[in-house]
């Protein structure tokens, strides 16, 4: 790089630019800079969140309440908001210096701890863990000198301190006392007083106290503190003192999700069809990752997914023929049960045909991006804004982007650009900052409205969603906000919301949405899935090629005695729903996979939730080969009965289509063959099972994590995210 470059740990005007003090006339020379060096930004994002905890720190002064109180304190009072932004300017000075002066590089982003911050007296820390008397508080003594406390502040202090009656002489404790409060509250610009400094200053404190030193030192000023307290604040009147924690507290958890109750086994001659919306979401899965990752705790039950988890894996499924007007593979098979004896397992898999980078349709893009405060960590903004950039990377002349935020209130923030225009782009993104109040449902509509204007019917229309989902401006509820998405959704326009952070994360509004607008959902807990969902998966996860896919499957009850759903409770539908074509459902992206697992069992055999199902009285059934049936479970007639199992139904509507084309396939299965399962089949149990451990789920029956494991051992070979998988079962394990 070259030598007369600026740097941020050189040129003042960066850090200006980072805390938004930067004039309007010198910005675009620093922007023009971020464009030649975008390795900058990354230490921009941190100056800006040191600039947001130094804020979030000085909230916590204290704010006198009002009522009587005597002429000295009211003058102290009056001082108090000049004594505030006096160490606010300190403490954003101070920081800025430190900052500055130390190297970038080897952590992630946004890790800055108040224990990094320059030293202030209201910060205890013990130089020496053996001896008490070394702590940086004890160091804050009466010599003005020695603080770097000037002058003009000592006459504020001296002026707003209590007058005593005539005749009485001053209370030195008091006085002392005072001092030390004030000094507390306005930080002193000079660094922290060595051991030697902090020693003669005790002297000093032990001389005035009497020649006393060590811990009746310690304990007079504890009680000469309460004495002061004691004095100055009426009943009345209440001062909190100021709470600056030394590291960052633990990241509350006010994540929301909507737990659904558990499908249950159901008789196929009460309940012969299973109707579901298919579902590409992968979110549930990454945010028990994250759970387990980061914060090293298992996942709350609710938050987990089981058809989410299944479909974040790779199958090798079928494609189908380039002759075929359906777009969609089906595939069934039955195998034994992996961890209930007795019982069967059916899998039916869609694979969705894939289309190569150079011949998709072009995309006209609009991001809407969440840059409201609640963004401001560094897994949230920072990651939208990481992988927006790789986004960059997959776009041509053909495709166009828009940019809307919102904060307090929805904004342009660019509009619609080629996608050749890469320097324009990359500006835009880099300028993206995190601050304010969270209007998302305005945010949608301002959305929705640039997609319509900007509609292309050759372009693949689609907004893409970035937010942890907090809303608190304008509409909030989720109901309202999913009617809102559900109307947006007749306009064409597709959308793929895509979830960040943690602490604060709204799953259940976000899935709403996802479900409600032709869309599909992730989350986003690294810059790996960013790559993934933005690049590695572009066509997938930004190109549809089949909407309202819906899924009907019928149960022979010659065969089976019961039958349940694995999952896709949040996209289960009304028999009379499959052919309704009114009704939204599921969308499929290029090259997308889904795979269903039912758990079936067959006559004579008991059911896991409630024991034997009673053979329906008109139903003829034939006995199994080799055994008898249970008494409970005789059929009142008998004859030859078909060897079809399921019958599969597949509805979808190809996207520029109204109308729905229907898939039929009926399955026959015969038990006696006793094939043995792919390697598909084994990838998608040991999911599921992993899922419903985590889900706490009643019908585990005696499996546990090493069931997991050794289901898992038969998968080979495993690529990188079935390696993952290992880890995390051991880690869930361990937690459990």
């Amino acid at each position: 790089m070259n030598h007369d470059t600026p740097h941020p740990q050189t040129d003042p005007r960066i850090t200006a630019y980072a805390l938004g003090e930067l004039p309007e006339t010198e910005k675009k020379e620093i922007e023009d800079l971020l464009l030649q060096h975008p390795e900058f930004q990354a230490e921009l994002d941190e100056i800006r969140q040191l600039g947001t905890l130094l804020t979030e720190a000085l909230e916590h002064e204290p704010i006198l309440e009002t009522g009587k109180m005597p002429l000295p304190l009211r003058k102290k009072r009056r001082i108090l908001p000049l004594l505030t932004v006096a160490a606010s300017f300190l403490l954003l000075l101070a920081g800025g210096i430190f900052f500055l002066t130390h190297p970038f590089g080897g952590e992630e982003p946004g890790s800055v701890y108040l224990s990094q911050l320059p030293h202030s007296p209201c910060i205890s820390e013990t130089s020496d863990p053996q001896n008490e008397e070394t702590t940086a508080f004890d160091a804050v003594a009466f010599d003005q000198k020695e603080n770097g406390v000037s002058e003009d502040v000592l006459e504020i202090m001296e002026n707003a301190m209590p007058v005593p009656a005539e005749g009485e002489n001053p209370d030195v404790e008091m006085a002392e006392e005072f001092l030390r409060e004030e000094t507390v509250a306005t930080p002193p610009a000079a660094p922290m007083p060595n051991v030697h400094t902090a020693e003669k200053q005790k002297n000093a404190v032990a001389l005035k106290a009497g020649g006393q030193t060590s811990s009746n030192v310690l304990a007079k000023e504890r009680r000469s503190m309460e004495s002061f307290s004691r004095r100055m604040n009426p009943p009345n009147i209440v001062i909190p003192p100021p709470i600056l924690p030394e590291k960052p507290a633990p990241v509350e958890n006010h994540n929301s999700y909507t737990a659904r109750e558990e499908n249950g086994f159901q008789n196929p001659a009460e309940v012969p069809f299973s109707t579901f919306g298919i579902d590409v979401d992968t979110a549930s899965y990454t945010v028990a990752r994250q759970y387990l990752t980061e914060q090293k705790v298992l996942p709350p039950p609710e938050a987990i997914r089981v058809e989410e988890f299944l479909q974040y894996f790779d199958y090798d499924f079928p494609q189908p023929q380039p002759e075929e007007k359906c777009p969609i593979a089906t595939t069934v098979e039955i195998h034994p049960h992996p961890w209930q004896d007795g019982l069967l397992m059916a899998q039916v898999s869609l694979q969705g045909r894939k289309i190569p980078q150079e011949k998709r349709p072009p995309m006209n893009l609009v991001f809407l991006l969440d840059v409201s405060g609640s963004m401001s960590d560094w897994n949230k903004l920072p990651l939208v804004k990481d992988g927006m950039m790789k986004l960059l990377e997959q776009l041509t002349e053909n495709d166009r982007v828009a940019i809307v935020t919102y904060a307090d209130d929805a904004k342009m923030h660019l509009p619609s650009t080629s996608g050749s225009e890469r320097q324009t782009l990359e500006k835009a993104i880099l300028q993206l900052h995190a601050s304010g109040s969270t209007a998302g449902s305005r945010g949608l509509e301002l959305a929705y409205e640039t997609a319509r204007k900007n509609f292309n019917k050759e372009a693949v229309n689609r907004i893409i969603f970035c937010s942890d989902g907090d809303f608190n401006v304008g509409r909030t509820d989720n109901d309202e906000l999913e009617k809102q998405i559900a109307r947006e959704a007749k306009s064409g326009i597709f959308l793929t919301v895509l979830g960040f952070g943690m602490g604060n994360y709204h799953d259940d509004r976000l899935k709403i949405l996802a479900s409600h607008g032709n869309g599909n959902y992730g989350y986003v807990d690294s810059r790996s899935e960013a790559q993934r969902l933005l690049c590695d998966e572009f066509c997938g996860t930004l190109l549809t090629i089949a909407k309202d896919v819906k899924l009907q499957i019928e149960f022979n009850p010659q065969h089976v005695a019961a039958y349940r759903l694995i999952g896709f409770e949040h996209r289960k539908l009304e028999d009379r729903d499959f052919h309704n074509d009114r009704k939204d459902s599921g969308d499929m992206g290029a090259g997308h996979s889904v795979t269903a697992l039912y758990e079936l069992v067959p006559h004579g055999v008991a059911v896991p939730d409630g024991g034997n199902v009673d053979t329906p009285r008109y139903a003829a059934v034939e006995k199994e080969q080799g055994k008898e049936p249970s008494p409970e479970v005789q059929p009142t007639t008998t004859r030859e009965t078909s060897p079809e199992w399921m019958f599969v139904k597949l509805r979808y509507k190809l996207p520029e289509e109204k109308e729905s084309s229907l898939v039929e396939i009926p399955f026959p299965y015969h038990p006696e063959s006793k094939t043995e399962p792919g390697r598909n089949f084994r990838l998608a149990t040991s999911v599921a099972l992993f899922a419903l451990l985590l889900r706490q789920s009643e019908y585990t029956a005696n499996a546990h994590w090493d069931t997991v494991q050794k289901l898992l051992a038969e998968v080979s070979p495993k690529n990188t995210k079935e390696q993952e998988l290992e880890k995390l079962v051991k880690l869930a394990q361990e937690f459990d």
